[in-house]
């Protein structure tokens, strides 16, 4: 099974049509989500979820975005990467 770490491990997150299709300022901010939370100490697997969504609501008010935006592009993101294993 694919694992978030594993993506990011390898770049392929920050090699996806996903990723590629957005602008240098959403990928600036997605880079930040993922930078938030790899610095976070006490993320653990039970508050990831309310971390992960702290994470959301920072960058996008700090990147004046709309945190919508965010969530879509990891959904697309995450269906992405589904689909290449389906393949």
């Amino acid at each position: 099974m694919i694992r978030v770490s594993d993506i990011v491990e390898n770049n392929k997150l920050f090699d996806s049509n996903a990723f590629n299709s957005l602008t240098p300022v959403m990928q600036t901010a997605v880079k930040e989500v993922f930078s938030t939370i790899e610095k976070d100490e006490s993320i653990n697997a039970e508050n990831l979820p309310i971390k992960f969504e702290e994470a959301l609501d920072n960058v996008a008010t700090l990147n004046q975005i709309e945190k919508e935006a965010l969530e879509q592009y990891f959904d697309d993101e995450i269906s992405e990467h589904l689909e290449k294993m389906g393949e």
